[in-house]
């Protein structure tokens, strides 16, 4: 990730967020489908099941990355080198 200069956490939290929603996905595509057919009772389940995993990916994602510096990454420059190092920004 040193190309677009973003700390290298953001993809394992954006990929575990894309995991941990997959649940929500899941309930989209059934119960939408099971409404079409016109077996119902999606409205509870949709209502209920989405926030309740909403919550859950939100305290996942928290408790993982509390610790985890998630900030950028800056280029400070030397007047002798030709290449820039890079740190972190706090």
């Amino acid at each position: 990730m040193d190309e677009f200069l973003i700390s290298p956490h953001w993809t394992r939290l954006v990929l575990i967020t894309l995991l941990l929603m997959l649940p929500s996905v899941v309930m989209l595509s059934w119960f939408s489908r099971q409404t079409r057919k016109g077996e119902g009772l999606s409205g509870t389940t949709e209502k209920i099941g989405i926030p309740a995993n909403l919550v859950l990916c939100v305290v996942g994602l928290a408790a993982l990355f509390a610790g985890e510096d998630l900030g950028s990454v800056t280029a400070a420059e030397s007047g002798c080198s030709l290449r820039p190092d890079f740190e972190r920004l706090a």
